[in-house]
């Protein structure tokens, strides 16, 4: 059920994704559909080996390389498209200096996940950030709509996280292999 386009191939939106879409459609400045939330992190977290590990996230899980593209299918839906890079920042934010390190963290991540995602134009449909509290405590944070993750996503999505910063710090070679997310949209079309 894929159309190809410009050597691009094209995937319909799943059925459980047309139902999120079109209510997402209804309220689009309203985050209904921001799933995510945020680990504290005991011990000294290097920002670099991090940036490595969601790196490699986003290249072990192709559910994060999903984007909505502009073309539509029949009915005014979008199409979605797996893209074989997805450029990944995680945003470092400094909270230890500031009077109250950990309200003043927790605040900003609530504040920014409730931000809404720009759903079509091939734009990441997650983001993730460090926020430094002390020198050997942090949070990390990750926000995602819920046309590519559900709650329990999150947590694999966390443990493969922890699992790939562990061997990047151990100079072990990371198992970068996952179930793909075009077999389920394959199997929902059938």
């Amino acid at each position: 059920m894929s159309c190809s386009t410009n050597d691009t191939t094209l995937y319909p939106l799943t059925s459980s994704q047309r139902e999120i879409w079109f209510d997402q459609l209804l309220h689009p400045e309203l985050p209904l559909y921001n799933v995510g939330g945020y680990v504290k992190l005991a011990g000294a977290i290097d920002p670099q080996l991090l940036q490595q590990a969601v790196e490699l996230l986003v290249q072990k899980h192709d559910a994060l390389r999903l984007v909505l593209t502009d073309t539509v299918d029949a009915d005014g839906v979008p199409m979605q498209q797996l893209l074989p890079q997805v450029p990944v920042t995680v945003e470092m934010q400094d909270f230890s200096q500031t009077q109250d390190p950990e309200a003043e963290a927790l605040a900003w991540i609530q504040a920014r996940f409730v931000e809404p995602f720009v759903l079509q134009g091939q734009q990441p449909l997650f983001r993730c950030s460090l926020e430094k509290i002390s020198a050997t405590q942090y949070y990390f944070s990750g926000h995602h709509h819920h046309l590519i993750v559900d709650g329990f996503t999150i947590a694999l999505l966390n443990r493969s996280l922890a699992a790939l910063y562990t061997d990047i710090q151990q100079a072990k070679t990371p198992d970068l292999v996952s179930p793909s997310y075009l077999s389920f949209i394959e199997q929902d079309r059938l």
